[in-house]
């Protein structure tokens, strides 16, 4: 890499120097030691011995080591070290060249932020210029002609470098050493080993004070817990102190530890008592460290816990039941370990209302509740109020979070006016937790409005419906009237009818008190798809309307597949069948396999798997065992799928034993095929000592050999023997264990 314009500039006048003072030849008076700037006392650092180098290096270093965002610092660049010495070096140019020049830059003018080292002496020839743009530095320097060169080692230049205060934290900066060039006094060249240097420039010591989560909500008497993490600037290390200035009247706090160092983490709980106001609250948290001191917000949102009310039902008619709910808690403001509740729910205009009585179901716990409560009852209907208590069974678990806790039931007489408002409310609060200490809950009032009018409606059950294209379903519907509507109510379907899809009703008129039947037919071409079914109901006045879906489903149908359908097996063994299924549709549900076949007893056939789906396949195992009769045996495997049946014929053939003498006749003509016959005798491989003669029909030998349990077609002198036919005499030890007759074909 060559030097920038500024740089080869200082090079060119370096050399103009070196040759101006060869040229005059004066005796120049030796330079003296030029003061350095940085401490005398620093010392040259040794490499270490990995890192030993066949040439004396040149490096930086950086003055102080530890360099801080805003300050100024040095960059001393070095030749040789007190264990590899420069020899005799009279003059030396080099180029720095430094990252982040946004950062870091040179201070102007460059004579004072460029300077010469004291290792070459103070009476020296030095140029030193930067260009900042590029963050490039040019130095060279030569000792006057007639000084001599100096041996040694230590601080050839300095540069000054200024820091940004806004650099962010824990910057990596690098300098580099390029175009370096070094001479004795005679114009020999020095080598020298060059190093980088990689630093970091830190942000002066300071922390960073954060509170998680940003704002949390907290109910009245219960705790809330913020995280508080200590973050480090500039390597800062020390130990913050946490604590609040003050706190809003009712709120107690603890701070765990109430010490931190970088890295760790605090907890901070707050609990505001009843007397809080709902509302949002700021308190600051102080971290102070020395002189050093930050805050951080701790946002709370103090919420209420409701115990309020609601009905099962938006609309309530005159004459009709309905369930008054009462809840603890929602969503966002749930209840926290509660397990006693005494309550009273008074009515107003209570003149229309009827409570259900004795019936052990008018008042009930609910969900929420569960089986964790025993509640127990006061009821004075006359006055309108019904005492509740709730107590947490022995053993059982206290409830957290939000629900209905109970019930109660009522309706209004049939003469109530349309649109008359029922107030309730909840009075003498009375909640406490597993340890006995009070529960905050704010009760909020209910108002029921009563409709009467001759009206119906139409419910279908249930709302939707599958159904399997070729099947039939049905749907009950049903008509919900005030006591005094006595009309005949027909029946129609508004919808259009799928194809493939027949719709009626039994019967076609209702009244109160009775219900239909809608009946849905539909056939295998139906196609598949989730159809609304709308009907209507028309009176003598009114005509309402209900909607159920039915879902068709595609009609099922597939094929079981036997891979291969028939099998042979030659004696005992045992070999296999694959099942699988093919389908034009997506089963929903598996295939469900079995077997059908005649039992025998030296034949066993086995599924591996009792269902299979698409893309799946099930192992037919058939075992044949020694002494079975040579026949043949079908079998039938089926599969279910829903309605589904299907199935398909497979058939085993059992062959008697192959020969063991094989291939008879065999053709020993070298073409690869059935060139040996072989001997395979139980005896001869359990590994028994066998023998082996080949005769022919007339008596002469032909061949007699042991060990091994083929022949090739050859006599004794390893001649071919002519086609035609052979005994054979197998014997193991002195038995003749078989004898047959051999054909040989060429």
């Amino acid at each position: 890499m060559s030097f920038p314009a500024k740089s080869r500039q200082c090079a060119v006048l370096l050399a103009a120097a070196f040759a101006l003072v060869a040229s005059e030849g004066r005796s120049m008076p030796r330079a003296g030691v030029h003061s350095p700037a940085s401490p005398a006392a620093r010392v040259i650092p040794e490499f270490p011995a990995s890192r030993l180098l066949a040439n004396p290096p040149i490096f930086m270093r950086t003055v102080p080591e530890h360099i801080t965002a805003g300050e100024p610092f040095w960059l001393e660049i070095l030749a040789g070290t007190p264990g590899l010495p420069v020899q005799d070096l009279f003059g030396i140019s080099f180029e720095v060249r430094y990252s982040n020049q946004e950062i870091i830059t040179i201070p102007s003018p460059d004579s004072s932020a460029i300077m010469p080292g004291d290792f070459p002496g103070g009476d020296v020839i030095f140029l030193g210029i930067a260009e900042r743009d590029s963050g490039r530095v040019g130095v060279g320097l030569t000792r006057k002609q007639g000084s001599g060169g100096v041996t040694g080692s230590g601080v050839v230049a300095r540069i000054r470098i200024q820091s940004d205060q806004a650099a962010p934290d824990s910057l990596p900066l690098q300098f580099l050493l390029e175009n370096i060039r070094a001479q004795k006094e005679n114009g020999d060249p020095i080598q020298l080993t060059q190093q980088e240097l990689n630093t970091v420039l830190f942000q002066r010591e300071d922390f960073l004070l954060t509170v998680e989560p940003e704002i949390q909500q907290v109910q009245q008497g219960t705790a809330a817990t913020w995280e508080v993490l200590l973050t480090s600037v500039g390597r800062f290390s020390r130990p913050v102190s946490l604590s609040f200035d003050s706190l809003p009247a009712g709120f107690t706090s603890t701070i765990i530890p109430q010490t931190i160092r970088p890295a760790e983490r605090a907890l901070i709980t707050l609990i505001p008592d009843s007397s809080v106001v709902p509302g949002s609250y700021d308190m600051r948290l102080t971290g102070t460290a020395d002189t050093l001191e930050h805050q951080a917000v701790v946002r709370a949102r103090v919420v209420t816990t409701p115990l309020f009310m609601s009905t099962q039902t938006d609309v309530i008619r005159s004459g009709e039941p309905f369930r008054l709910l009462i809840h603890a808690g929602e969503a966002s403001r749930p209840v926290t370990d509660l397990a006693t509740l005494k309550v009273t729910v008074r009515t107003a205009n209570s003149l229309y209302l009827q409570h259900a009585g004795d019936d052990p179901q008018a008042i009930r716990l609910e969900d929420f509740a569960g089986e964790a409560f025993v509640l127990n009852s006061d009821i004075a209907a006359d006055s309108g109020h019904f005492h509740i208590s709730l107590q947490k069974k022995a053993g059982a678990e206290p409830v957290s979070g939000f629900g209905p806790l109970f019930s109660l039931e009522f309706s209004t007489d049939f003469t109530t006016p349309d649109s008359t408002m029922i107030d309730f409310e909840l009075v003498q609060v009375q909640a406490l937790n597993s340890r006995g200490e009070p529960l905050i809950l704010t009760p909020e009032p209910y108002q029921v409005v009563i409709h009467e009018k001759l009206d119906f409606s139409l419910q279908v059950e249930p709302e939707e419906r599958r159904l399997i294209a070729g099947e039939r379903t049905s749907f009950e519907v049903r008509m919900a009237t005030s006591y005094s509507f006595s009309d005949t109510v027909a029946l129609k379907l508004d919808s259009p009818v799928p194809a493939g899809m027949k719709i009626f009703f039994l019967p076609e008129n209702i009244r109160a008190g009775t219900t239909a039947q809608m009946m849905v037919f539909s056939d295998s071409t139906t196609v598949p798809g989730r159809y609304e079914l709308r009907l209507s109901g028309r009176s003598s006045r009114q005509q309402k309307s209900a909607a159920s879906f039915v879902e068709v489903l595609p009609f099922i149908d597939f094929d079981l597949v036997l891979t291969p359908d028939a099998r042979e097996i030659a004696g005992s063994g045992e070999s296999r069948f694959h099942v699988s299924v093919e389908s034009e549709n997506t089963l929903r549900r598996p295939v469900s396999l079995s077997l059908e076949t005649t039992e025998r007893s030296r034949v066993r056939l086995s599924l591996d798997r009792e269902q299979i789906g698409l893309d799946e396949v099930a192992v037919l195992n058939v075992q044949v065992d020694e002494g079975a009769e040579m026949e043949s045996i079908g079998f039938r495997v089926l599969g279910r799928s829903e309605n589904v049946l299907r199935f398909v014929d497979g058939q085993i053939v059992i062959l008697p034993p192959p020969s063991p003498v094989r291939p008879n006749p065999f053709t020993p003509n070298g073409d690869g095929f059935n060139d040996e016959v072989i001997f395979d005798f139980d005896q001869l491989r359990s590994g028994q000592q066998g023998r082996i003669r080949i005769f022919t029909l007339d008596g002469r030998k032909i061949h007699d050999f042991s060990g091994r349990l083929s022949w090739d077609g050859r006599d004794e002198n390893g001649r071919d023997v002519n086609p035609g036919a052979y005994l054979y005499i197998v014997e193991v030890g002195q038995k003749v264990i078989a004898r047959g007759v051999i054909g040989l074909a060429r």
